[in-house]
C-alpha cells in the first residue's frame, strides 16, 4: 500500500475547514437573541444534512436499507417506551 501524501494533507486542511466553518457558523447563532437562534437554526439544519447524504443515497441501496432500519427501530423503541 502506497503513502499518497498529497491525498493525506489535502483531507486533512478539508477537515480543518469544515470544522473552522462549522466553528464559526455555531459561534454566530450562540451570539443572536433565542428566537433568531433557533429559527437560523432550523433553517440551516436541513440543508447540512441534505449535504452530507445526498450523494450515499444515490449510488448506494445499502446507505437506504441502514436507514430505513433506524428509522423503523426508532420509531418502535419510541413507542414501546
Amino acid at each position: 500500500m502506497r503513502f499518497h501524501a498529497v491525498r493525506t494533507i489535502s483531507g486533512a486542511i478539508a477537515g480543518i475547514g469544515l470544522a473552522a466553518f462549522a466553528f464559526g457558523v455555531i459561534i454566530t447563532l450562540i451570539k443572536l437573541p433565542h428566537s433568531r437562534r433557533y429559527a437560523y437554526g432550523a433553517m440551516l439544519l436541513p440543508i447540512a444534512l441534505h449535504t452530507q447524504v445526498e450523494l450515499p443515497f444515490y449510488i448506494s441501496s445499502l446507505h437506504w436499507f441502514v436507514f430505513t432500519v433506524c428509522c423503523v427501530t426508532s420509531k418502535h423503541t419510541t413507542l414501546s417506551a
